[in-house]
């Protein structure tokens, strides 16, 4: 009886043995597992976080991207309107720069009657109020009315075409057709 005592002795051990063996390597797995899962879980949220992050950069950049297009449009609208206002402007400062012309009194290098060069020795003549008159000289403007009223182009002609000790025919030819584009002997305003 010993004998099957110390076999079942031995049989028990050997169980307890295997089942140790048994719950070591069931610690073991549930260790790996738990190892495992904290390992899977810690991957969990990180592919979360970094899915939560892609999201975010996702929306940021449509954010962004809206913003840009809105940019984009208002910057071509302050365009649109900076051209615009350039135009405008040079036609405004055109304008002005039109009335200041008609304003100014044109510049006559000689008298608009006889062809005569303004110089000091010269001068202008006169209009009604006393001031001078750019155009003409004091032999042929008086307080504004001329001194030869009943001059025409056909006297003017045939006197400056005389022969003359002073002049030649090319002095002579040159002050006809000075005097032809004079204001006082023009036929046509817009020659």
């Amino acid at each position: 009886m010993t004998e099957s005592y110390d076999k079942i002795d031995t049989v028990q051990r050997k169980i307890h043995l295997a089942q140790d063996n048994l719950i070591h390597k069931l610690d073991s797995v549930v260790d790996l597992r738990s190892t495992l899962l904290r390992k899977g879980l810690t991957e969990i949220e990180r592919l979360s976080s970094l899915k939560y992050q892609y999201t975010t950069s996702q929306e940021e950049l449509i954010t962004a991207y809206d913003a840009q297009n809105v940019l984009d449009i208002v910057g071509v609208i302050f365009l649109v309107f900076g051209i615009t206002g350039l135009f405008k402007t040079q036609d405004i400062q055109d304008e002005i720069s039109k009335r200041q012309i008609n304003d100014k009194e044109p510049y006559y290098p000689y008298c608009q009657s006889c062809g005569k060069k303004f110089s000091s020795t010269q001068p202008y003549g006169t209009k009604k109020d006393g001031s001078f008159n750019k155009a003409f000289c004091f032999e042929c403007l008086e307080l504004g009315d001329y001194k030869e009223s009943d001059l025409t182009w056909e006297k003017v002609k045939e006197s400056s075409s005389l022969p003359n000790a002073k002049r030649n025919w090319f002095t002579n030819r040159k002050i006809l057709k000075r005097l032809k584009t004079s204001e006082r002997w023009k036929e046509d305003k817009y020659v």
